[in-house]
């Protein structure tokens, strides 16, 4: 361990574009300087990571609680970072400064916003499965978060947030041992899941409509980390659907990094995700590199209203303003969320005659059928359906069914199917349809 301490510290990853990997750095030579207290260099460690680690917190971490890395599982995977130091210190009789548990409450918090009753995070952006330390149930699905919240809850005395970690509490007897298991042993009955609800991430560009057992989240930000996209993918005023405890229209996932570039660029375009793809280009063109994106989108969100029964979500974006005969897109939602519904429009403004795609992905396992009037999906398990239903139509449009990949984890592939919607027209055009889930019991 001191010879692994004195390597972190010879070999931090702090270069002009910071991440992730730096903040592990800091918070692995934290632990270290925290836990190796017969060593001298300890106290130097514990200072000089202590110092950095709230550096880069107010330097990667917005104002409302999100990573800068445009990536939601990046963000637990750095929210974990992040906490088991100041819990670590905490348990020592120490503590961190008010600032930085402030963020780190706002980090926390975010991901119990945005959490699925599985643990899982819609896959906005990269997914590598990364976890900073797991002491229990290691069999757990790498994309489940629900041990974040159960440590977080401990540390600042959220009993909210042990409610949404469910069974995975375990992880707080493992890492904190009896005080943990007497804090919970003091609570009253735990609530169940609340269910979903509206929230704005302005800052880190996400949005979350959502009500009971139905969650939308689009992703209206930049590519993150001041413009170097080394963990966004194409998926700007893209969606993401889920209901009822399992994902209806997914991002597509992440598939891998390094073996093979084709496959990496396959994953982080604009045809793998619920997005619209302009005369085939991508949103942010791809450079040579797996880990950036040249910056063109610039979104904006130009109206957000979350009322008790509608929300309405409206944005743009320039990606398409590069093209010789440039294009502007904007996308509206609106969800009525008594009925569970969406209303969605794209509007395509600019000049010149192009070819658009919107695409729609299908979670595994679930089969769909066209018709004249929109298309119908169905689970695997027959128990839910999801109806399409066109309110305006392109003349001369097309739909067509392909078999398509999905990443539902890193380094792994299943099939699916996605619908694609294709046109050609003058701009100014738009397409507007309404998506309607129906649970049979």
């Amino acid at each position: 361990m001191l010879l692994h301490a004195r390597f972190i510290l010879d070999n931090l990853e702090s270069g002009p574009v910071r991440g992730n990997h730096y903040v592990s750095n800091l918070a692995g030579l934290y632990l270290c300087g925290l836990g190796l207290t017969e060593f001298r260099e300890a106290p130097r460690w514990r200072e000089f990571a202590g110092e950095k680690l709230f550096s880069e917190m107010q330097r990667q971490v917005t104002g409302d609680g999100l990573h800068y890395e445009a990536s939601l599982s990046y963000h637990a995977f750095v929210t974990e970072m992040f906490l088991f130091p100041a819990l670590m210190e905490s348990e020592k009789g120490g503590s961190f400064c008010r600032p930085y548990l402030e963020i780190l409450e706002k980090m926390i918090e975010a991901v119990a916003i945005l959490i699925r009753p599985d643990g899982t995070l819609p896959q906005v952006g990269d997914n590598d499965d990364g976890r900073f330390l797991m002491f229990s149930q290691y069999y757990r699905a790498r994309r489940d978060w629900r041990p974040l919240l159960a440590l977080g809850a401990y540390l600042f005395r959220r009993p909210q947030w042990l409610a949404l970690a469910g069974d995975a509490w375990v992880e707080g007897a493992w890492v904190l041992g009896e005080p943990f298991l007497r804090w919970r042993d003091s609570l009253r009955t735990l609530a169940a899941f609340p269910g979903f609800r509206c929230h704005a991430f302005p800052q880190g560009g996400i949005y979350q409509l959502g009500v009971g057992n139905i969650q939308m989240v689009v992703d209206a930000g930049c590519v993150g980390q001041r413009n170097n996209g080394s963990h966004a993918h194409n998926d700007t005023l893209a969606f993401d659907l889920y209901a009822f405890g399992r994902e209806v229209l997914p991002d597509r996932g992440t598939g891998a990094y390094a073996p093979d570039l084709s496959l990496r660029n396959r994953f982080r375009s604009t045809r793998s995700h619920n997005a619209l793809q302009v005369d085939g280009e991508e949103i942010n063109p791809f450079p040579d590199e797996p880990f950036r994106l040249i910056p063109a989108d610039s979104p904006r969100v130009q109206r957000w209203r979350s009322g008790e029964r509608y929300v309405y979500l409206r944005a743009e974006h320039v990606g398409y303003r590069r093209l010789p005969a440039s294009v502007l897109h904007g996308r509206s939602i609106l969800m009525d969320r008594l009925k569970g519904t969406f209303l969605i429009e794209d509007r395509l403004e600019g000049k010149g005659r192009h070819r658009f795609l919107a695409s729609f992905h299908l979670a595994p396992g679930w089969s769909i059928v066209p018709g004249e009037h929109g298309w119908t999906a169905r689970s695997q398990e027959g128990d839910l359906i999801l109806n399409l239903r066109w309110r305006h139509r392109p003349a001369g449009s097309r739909m067509q069914v392909e078999d398509d990949l999905h990443s539902p984890s890193y380094g792994v592939t299943q099939n699916a199917r996605t619908l694609r919607f294709e046109w050609e027209s003058e701009v100014p055009c738009r397409l507007r349809y309404e998506l309607t889930l129906l649970e049979r019991k």
